[in-house]
């Protein structure tokens, strides 16, 4: 639920919180459908072998980088940041693009949105 009230979406999705109380506060229209979201399930992540699990890892995150490609066209990007993206968009991963991949989306989201953490 927390994903479809931050989340920017072409769709108009304030109907889903129709009868909550979070649509009678203040705040509710500041900040519903205002922001990048990462949005990551792991609960294919299922094998008795750590390649197993690490190639399905690598699946997840390029699933989450390409829910965001529109980055690929953001002038927030330098071109080697497009580049990155493009790599973990098609599973071409290095183990240090890993262990940075997800705060490389989520440094990218928030310079491209143009907002800074409060």
């Amino acid at each position: 639920m927390l994903r479809y009230f931050f989340e920017r979406s072409d769709e108009d999705r304030s109907g889903l919180f129709d009868g909550l109380a979070i649509r009678d506060e203040e705040c509710f229209g500041a900040h519903q459908g205002k922001y990048p979201v990462i949005w990551l399930t792991l609960k294919d992540v299922k094998h008795r072998e750590w390649s197993g699990c690490l190639a399905m890892l690598q699946a997840v995150i390029s699933e989450a980088y390409s829910n965001h490609r529109h980055l690929l066209e953001s002038d927030a990007l330098f071109p080697e940041e497009k580049a990155y993206v493009r790599n973990v968009i098609e599973e071409k991963f290095r183990q240090t693009d890993d262990e940075r991949s997800l705060k490389n989306l989520s440094m990218y989201l928030r310079r491209h949105a143009g907002r800074h953490p409060d």
